[in-house]
Parts: C-alpha cells; structure tokens; sequence
C-alpha cells in the first residue's frame, strides 16, 4: 500500500503514520499490565509483555492482543519503511523532462 500511494504522491505524513499505532500499542500494554502480578504470571513483566503482544505464548488473551494492539503498529511500520524507499527511489532517478 505504501509503494502505491507514495509512487505518485509523495508525502511526508507516510513516513510518520507510524505514531498513532505505537500510541496504541503502548495504551494496550499499560492497560493489560496494570493488573499484572508475578504471583499468578509466574513471568517478569517484560515476558509477559512479549508473550501477549509478539511471542507465540498468548493463549492467556486469546491473541486478542497481538491481534488488536501489534498488527495494527507492525502494518504501519511496514507501510512507512515502503514510503520511504519508494521516496529514496524517486529521488535517486532523474526526472525526465
């Protein structure tokens, strides 16, 4: 998506819409490890955090959190890294006129 819409229009906001989704991740993350407790996790927070939102061990959440919080920034992520090297190619090749 990133390759299409920066071929012709290129646009500094594509390579910063990034931000909005890690807001979100990092809301998500908070707001799952309030409650958290070593107690019942019998993890650190930092692989609970991993398990839940990016490991393959997140039958606790159902991966509703890899699913609502991690695609949502790991897509956007993947659609600015396009933007730029569509940006970079455009700028590499000489305009023809």
């Amino acid at each position: 998506m990133g390759y299409l819409v920066n071929r012709n229009v290129r646009d500094l906001m594509a390579l910063l819409v990034w931000l909005v989704p890690l807001a979100w991740l990092i809301y998500g993350i908070r707001d799952f490890t309030a409650s958290y407790s070593e107690v019942w996790a019998h993890q650190s927070r930092s692989a609970y955090i991993w398990d839940n939102f990016f490991g393959t061990r997140c039958s606790g959440s159902e991966c509703l959190n890899e699913l609502l919080f991690t695609t949502p920034f790991l897509s956007s992520i993947s659609y600015s890294v396009t933007s730029y090297l569509v940006s970079r190619k455009a700028n590499l090749q000489p305009d023809n006129e």
